[in-house]
């Protein structure tokens, strides 16, 4: 990641492409493995395969809706849209991927995702503010299966998986 003085210098390199996110008011997506430590325990080995799996499922389908990949922790993705449209169509797109995709030893992946719409400010390598903050919450919230609305100052929440 390359990266000049000022905030409008955020700049992510994939696959030799430099893709600046967006600023101003974004849609957050947080997303996490459901159960990933009894996942591995259930896996063993064939975790890593899973993970890789779930990884490139992910990142496809994020890039194709114009995600911007911020960080990615062990099972979890931090991505940013540029409209509410484009980040319900990725969670959408990402969970019927999930939902197709052959996992291992008949097992099934499922995915916590949470979006929030609101503005941040970037800050060197990441997005600052409460808003970046009630996305994360909202995405860690959420179960497999549920759906709701909440409403928030500052910008309206979607959240499910």
């Amino acid at each position: 990641m390359a990266s000049n003085s000022g905030e409008a210098a955020l700049r992510i390199e994939t696959d030799n492409m430099n893709i600046s996110p967006p600023a101003g008011i974004v849609t957050f997506l947080f997303t996490d493995i459901e159960g990933s430590t009894r996942l591995l325990r259930d896996l063993g080995e064939a975790y890593a395969h899973a993970l890789s799996d779930h990884r490139t499922l992910c990142r496809e389908v994020f890039t194709a809706h114009g995600g911007v990949e911020i960080n990615t922790a062990d099972d979890a993705f931090f991505v940013v849209f540029r409209s509410a449209r484009a980040g319900v169509a990725a969670e959408a797109a990402a969970k019927q991927a999930l939902f197709a995709h052959a996992w291992p030893a008949g097992t099934s992946v499922r995915v916590r995702m949470g979006l929030h719409r609101g503005e941040a400010r970037i800050a060197g390598r990441d997005y600052i503010g409460l808003e970046v903050h009630r996305a994360a919450q909202i995405g860690a919230a959420e179960g497999p299966y549920d759906r709701r609305r909440t409403a928030a100052k500052g910008g309206g929440s979607w959240s499910s998986s």
